[in-house]
This record gives C-alpha cells, structure tokens and sequence, in this order.
C-alpha cells in the first residue's frame, strides 16, 4: 500500500530532470515505452488502497510484485498517435510535476481496442508472446488490445511487422476499461482494418 509513496520523491526528482510531467509512475515523455510495462515473473497481485485513494490499472504502481518493460529497441519503433493518445492531452499542468499519490486527481488513457488471435497455452516465440498481469493463462471474456507502436519495416512483408499492444478488458457494468496486460503480436494476428472508437481504460 505504501509503494506510490514510497516511489513519489524519486518520481519527482526524475521528472524535473527529464522536464516533463508525470504521474503513477509513467513520465509523460517516455509515455508509449513507461506504460508497455509487465510482470516479471509469476501473476502480480492488486494492492489494496484506503477509499479516495485510486490508482489506474495502466500503471504499475496499482500492483504488488516484481515487473519488467518490454525489450524495445532505441530508435527502431514507430509510436502509436491515433489509437493511444496520451492521458495528458486534455490537462494543462504547466509543465509542473504532479504528486503520484495526489488524491480526486485522475489521467484515463483513451485508446481504440482491436481485437486479436492468440492461441491459449502457446509456446514462448520471439514475434508473439502475451504477458497478462494477474493471471498465468489468458482471461475468460473479451480481451482486446491496443496497439501502442510497431517494430520499424525490416522486411517486405507487412504481414509479419511486430506490433506492440496493451491487453484491456471491459469493466463489468461499465463503459471503461481495465488494463490487463501487454504483449508484442504480428500484424496478422490483430484486427487493423480500419479506425475503432476511442474508450477510456482507468
């Protein structure tokens, strides 16, 4: 319960350096790689926080366990501008650092979820793999994902470009999501014909 302030005066001084703003542990700059984060070992578990305190499920501060980022090579991705648009982009802050445990203040992400093919119980590959945040195996119900970049064209087949994705979920009885985890998928393995209509995962 303790890890968002525990991690508040680091996040802070990090975020003057960088200059930019930043909230739940995600820097503003570095958006697109801060929220392609994901468990590093076994299922994490969500931290339960007293009431007016609320942390989104798009970061991982919200969870108690070891977590990772996906492996993104420098300079060799194109960031996602239309399906994920940043949470601050509808904020004017002034380019000051906000507190990651300021209570009543919020930042949903809006983005336009697609659906995909995975196969349960799938071998690990190189060019497909999904990591889900609080289970071992893929959740029941509809998951999508959201393309957040996509591996620079190394090859003539668009087929086989690699796509990064955030894995969201539907809340029961709700118009917003959830986040549930990540992944990177080919382009043939997610629906990307066409624009979808943004939601907004908190």
């Amino acid at each position: 319960m303790d890890r968002p302030i525990a991690i508040a005066g680091l996040e802070t001084r990090l975020a003057r350096a960088f200059r930019t703003d930043s909230l739940f542990g995600v820097f503003e700059k570095y958006l697109h790689r801060g929220i392609l984060w994901r468990r590093a070992s076994g299922p994490l578990a969500k931290i339960g926080f007293p009431v007016g305190v609320r942390i989104p499920s798009w970061s991982w501060m919200a969870y108690q366990g070891a977590v990772d980022f996906l492996d993104l090579k420098l300079g060799g991705i194109d960031w996602e501008k239309t399906d994920f648009q940043s949470p601050w982009a509808s904020q004017t802050t002034g380019g000051g650092v906000r507190h990651t445990a300021l209570t009543g203040f919020t930042l949903t992400l809006r983005v336009a979820p697609r659906a995909f093919h995975y196969p349960a119980n799938r071998p690990d590959d190189p060019d497909e793999r999904l990591w889900y945040d609080q289970e071992a195996q893929p959740l029941k119900g509809s998951v999508s994902c959201v393309v957040i970049g996509r591996e620079k064209m190394h090859h003539s087949s668009p087929a086989k470009q690699k796509y990064f994705v955030l894995l969201v979920r539907q809340k029961t009885g709700s118009s917003m999501y959830e986040r549930v985890g990540v992944g990177h998928l080919l382009a043939s393995s997610i629906a990307l014909d066409g624009p979808r209509p943004l939601v907004q995962v908190y």
